[in-house]
Formats: C-alpha cells, sequence, structure tokens
C-alpha cells in the first residue's frame, strides 16, 4: 500500500516539480544579484545597509515525520550534522523540519540548540511555511538541506542557498554543497524601480517563501522515490 500511495504521489508532483524547478533557480539566480547590487551600492556610498540583519545564518534540515523513506532521510541527516560539527555556533544557528531529522540529532548530544517545526509528509499548508519563512529575515544567509529527485532511481542528500549567495567561511561546507550551491553566477545590472531597498525587501518578504516550498516539494518527490526504491 506504501508503494503504491508513492507512485501515485509521484506521478502527481513529478511534472509539477520538474517543471518549475528551472524557474525556481531562475528566481534564486536574480536575488544573489539584487544581493550583490545592494552591497556594491552600500559601497559606492560607504553608507550602512537600511536592511537590518543579525550578521548569522541560519541552517535548515528539512527530513520527514514518517518512516520508510530508505536511506535517503539517513543521507541528509548525516550531511547536515556534518557541516554543523564544523560550523562556528557563534555565526550559525539551527532549524530541523520533521520527526525523523530531530530524534537524529538529539541522539547525537552535539549541544547545539535549534528551532523546531513540524510539516505533514504532503499537503503542505502555505501558512505554515511562512511561519518558518518569517524567522529567515533577520539572517544573512539561508541554507537547505534536503533530498533532491533526480530520477525514479536516484535522489541525493543536497544542500541549496534560499538567500541567494553562500559564504565559506562559516564551516566545512562539502564539496557537493559546494558545487551545488556557490558557484560563480554570471553577474546581471540592473536598473531597480522604485529602488534597490523596496526590491530586496520584498525578495526577502516573498521570494522566500516560494523558494521554500519549491523545496519542500522537491524534498517530498525524493522521499517518495526512495520509498519505492
Amino acid at each position: 500500500s506504501y508503494q503504491q500511495q508513492a507512485s501515485g504521489i509521484i506521478n502527481f508532483a513529478r511534472n509539477s516539480v520538474m517543471g518549475s524547478r528551472e524557474y525556481a533557480q531562475e528566481i534564486t539566480d536574480i536575488f544573489g544579484n539584487v544581493q550583490s547590487s545592494y552591497k556594491n551600492l552600500l559601497l559606492r556610498k560607504n553608507i550602512k545597509s537600511i536592511v537590518k540583519k543579525n550578521g548569522r545564518d541560519i541552517w535548515v534540515l528539512i527530513t520527514a515525520n514518517n518512516k520508510l523513506y530508505g536511506d535517503l532521510i539517513l543521507k541528509i541527516d548525516k550531511l547536515f550534522v556534518h557541516d554543523v560539527k564544523l560550523s562556528d555556533p557563534k555565526k550559525v544557528d539551527l532549524i530541523i523540519i520533521g520527526r525523523q531529522g530531530k530524534e537524529y540529532f538529539n541522539g547525537l548530544n552535539l549541544d547545539r540548540p535549534f528551532k523546531y517545526f513540524e510539516l505533514p509528509d504532503v499537503n503542505v499548508s502555505v501558512d505554515l511555511l511562512k511561519e518558518i519563512c518569517a524567522h529567515f529575515i533577520e539572517y544573512e544567509n539561508v541554507l537547505v538541506y534536503y533530498g533532491k529527485f533526480n530520477n525514479i532511481v536516484s535522489q541525493s542528500p543536497i544542500v541549496a542557498s534560499l538567500s541567494g549567495e553562500v559564504t565559506e567561511e562559516n564551516a566545512g561546507i562539502s564539496d557537493a554543497v559546494n558545487k551545488d550551491t556557490s558557484q560563480k553566477k554570471k553577474k546581471v545590472g540592473f536598473i531597480f524601480e522604485p529602488s534597490i531597498e523596496e526590491i530586496l525587501v520584498f525578495f526577502e518578504n516573498q521570494i522566500l517563501s516560494l523558494l521554500l516550498n519549491q523545496t519542500v516539494q522537491e524534498g517530498q518527490l525524493a522521499r517518495f522515490a526512495s520509498r519505492i526504491n
């Protein structure tokens, strides 16, 4: 019955997720260019940012509540924990989504505090995602650890940036992570109307929830493909 349910979910979700993946990546790239333009503006005018940040990064682990998803969840947990152990607690805060991730992390006794959220494994509401995104606004960078659907027989744990850029000084982010999130993007010049500050605030308040929703759907698709395997 689990297999039949997983097959139905995959058939329903695959076209949607795969179709919106490229769009979400384009949005992420534009977000990174907006941030870069804003920082260049601050340097040129030698002024302080009006977009207040706390100088820290937030790392988000997306797992699941239920079991029987193969070994994908464990791989995601291990990737997350590997980087957390090498990170600076003064620069990185943690969020864990899903009971499986919470149980795994607590079992290691790492003495690192984290905020916990519980999302359903399917049919995630927009309101829940907005509640989580509200915690992202004050942070410099948002990294999300989750499972990516490559195809029906291949799913991989990865980490992606929701904030358009990644700094490597905070932790030992693995080679796979760097390959996926910190490749140099082509810089594009923009003319901003009404102002670059207002555009940046719009991205942070609205686009982050869109990108998180895409990431959650990617994770769902990967989990159910792993369940079939």
